[in-house]
């Protein structure tokens, strides 16, 4: 896997964990503070819808209270036959939005009754409510001075009925209730809808001596034992409580239903969050895989691409590395100081071996030279001798004969043997003895145009031009009569190439610490087998070519610390090249 593929599985690791931790605490922490917070709003509703219906009741209370001390209501009770005008009453009623006026006596006659019903405002018996008579032990005709009041919700036949008792007290005997005065206002729908309204919630009010829903029943099941219950829905939130009535018993079952608006608002935000937390997370993850991509795995990339490419490769090359004071720049440069190193090294292993090779190459020519020499002094020492006497006795045979004498071309001609056999004799003892030169600052121009001359006296130059291009002076350490030596064995074979005539070409160029000589000829060219036999001694490839000048001339150039080489031309013929040291 490659680093990059590594740091984005850490990025999408780390993002994950992000969206994990990010749910967990929607789920488990903000999620149930809002369910939490629904639940106590739902609490505070019902409660309200509680204290709204205590608030009739104690409204309710109120003006039961000061009805029964008015003149009328106790006169009503106080006076026999005495009664209440039925019209006056009936506005009161009307205008206090009553449905049930009741004054009793002590002994619980009705001196004035009426119940109006609520959908007509007309008269009605309502049960429970005597029209003539009520027991003298009722509940709401006990009335003593330590307990004067009563009110709460009592269930009718008619529905839920908001009603308040309240002791009748005269004047004359104020430590004695002289009746009863009974108020009551229905709960009906309009009722309720103003306490909606009032309260800006969807409330609902049904008593339990009516058929309830089986949602209904489970709710009253679960307030069996007080308290509020909460019952929560995709879309609402519901509690209920039960209210008691004027005897202290359940009568109504009050229930406060609220959109879930927090928790709806809370889910669509979190969402939104998470979404936009996602987003946000896809972005920063691209940003840092293409930043990192840019500043880490790219230059690495690049970095190892270039390593490797040097392993299936021969030669070391420099990276590229970005100016950057990071790690991956630091690396890049420490990379390239390592490669420089390292071809320092191996230029350094190139030149000791190369010195190496050319010691051993020397060692084994001074060998070489070293048993030529002891065998070419032997050989000198048994063939100038004898070569000697002949000579002599040629020279002699020549003397007195004629010169139109048959015999004499025959021993001119074994004069000639004898001069060529002594000469190749001398060659074999100037190989093989050591060079010594003794340099001079001198210019090798001039060593060109003497060498010139020694082949034009020679008359070997009848068929060839010489050309020289360079510096008219060329000044460098060398021993002049050895230099016009290599120069005059060149040119020589270079003519010997060249049967037919052509042209010689001189090149000198001076470089940074050397001179560099090249002569170019047009002649016949040499093969790569024959190029690399060329400085050998004893090989030739002419009919009466010794094998030895091209061998002397190399060993004079080493002599002066220089290279010497012959290479076939392209154009044909042949370059010889000469390297020499300025100083």
């Amino acid at each position: 896997m490659t680093l990059q593929r590594k740091i984005l599985w850490i990025l999408l690791a780390l993002g994950a964990s992000y969206a994990a931790a990010d749910f967990a605490i929607q789920r488990f922490v903000v999620l149930p503070k809002f369910e939490a917070l629904e639940r106590k709003l739902a609490h505070d509703n019902v409660k309200r819808v509680v204290e709204a219906l205590t608030y009739e009741i104690r409204s309710l209370e109120r003006l039961c209270a000061n009805r029964a001390r008015d003149d009328a209501v106790v006169r009503c009770v106080s006076v026999a036959d005495a009664e209440l005008e039925e019209a006056a009453l009936q506005r009161y009623l009307e205008d206090r939005a009553l449905n049930l006026h009741f004054v009793i006596d002590r002994e619980g006659m009705v001196r004035q009754g009426l119940t109006l019903d609520p959908s007509d405002a007309t008269y009605i018996a309502l049960h429970g409510f005597p029209a003539r008579r009520w027991s003298a032990t009722h509940p709401l005709l006990r009335h003593a001075p330590k307990i004067p009041r009563t009110a709460g919700v009592l269930l009718t036949s008619r529905g839920p009925l908001l009603l308040s008792a309240r002791a009748i007290q005269n004047a004359g005997a104020p430590e004695r209730a002289a009746g009863t005065l009974l108020l009551g206002r229905f709960l009906d729908y309009e009722a309720i809808d103003e306490i909606r309204a009032r309260l800006h919630t969807d409330i609902a009010v049904q008593a339990l001596d009516t058929t309830l829903s089986a949602r209904k029943s489970d709710a009253l099941e679960a307030l069996r034992n007080g308290g509020i219950y909460v019952e929560t829905a995709e879309r609402n939130i519901t509690a209920f409580q039960v209210f008691d009535n004027i005897y202290g018993e359940p009568a109504l079952l009050l229930e406060a239903t609220s959109p879930r608006d927090l928790m709806l608002e809370g889910r669509a935000a979190l969402q939104l969050d998470t979404l936009t937390s996602l987003a946000a997370g896809l972005l920063v993850l691209l940003v840092l895989s293409t930043m990192l991509q840019r500043v880490v795995s790219g230059p690495l990339r690049r970095l190892t691409q270039h390593v490797t490419s040097i392993d299936r490769s021969t030669g070391l090359s420099f990276y590229d590395a970005p100016p950057v004071g990071d790690e991956i720049g630091t690396l890049g440069r420490e990379f390239n100081r390592m490669i420089r190193r390292l071809k320092q090294d191996i230029r350094e292993r190139e030149k000791t071996e190369a010195a190496l090779l050319e010691m051993r190459e020397r060692m084994l020519r001074a060998e070489h030279l070293a048993t030529l020499g002891e065998m070419g002094a032997s050989v000198a020492h048994e063939i100038r001798n004898p070569l000697a006497g002949i000579r002599g006795a040629v020279q002699v045979m020549l003397g007195p004969l004629p010169e139109d004498d048959s015999r004499r071309p025959v021993l001119e001609e074994m004069l000639a043997l004898v001069d060529r056999g002594e000469g190749t004799v001398r060659r074999l003892l100037d190989y093989a003895k050591p060079w010594e030169p003794q340099p001079q600052m001198a210019d090798l121009a001039e060593r060109i145009q003497q060498a010139r001359r020694d082949l034009e006296e020679k008359g070997a130059l009848t068929q060839c031009e010489v050309r020289y291009t360079g510096p008219k002076e060329v000044f460098a350490p060398h021993d002049p009569v050895l230099m016009r030596q290599v120069f005059c064995n060149l040119m020589d074979n270079a003519v010997q190439a060249m049967p037919e005539g052509g042209v010689l070409h001189w090149r000198v160029e001076l470089r940074d610490d050397t001179v560099v000589l090249t002569l170019e000829d047009e002649g016949v060219g040499i093969t790569p087998e024959t190029e690399d036999k060329l400085f050998k001694p004893f090989f030739t490839t002419k009919a009466q070519g010794t094998g030895l000048g091209l061998a002397i001339c190399r060993r004079i150039i080493e002599a002066h610390r220089g290279q010497i080489r012959i290479t076939a031309r392209q154009e044909g013929g042949a370059c010889a090249e000469i390297i020499l040291p300025k100083g």
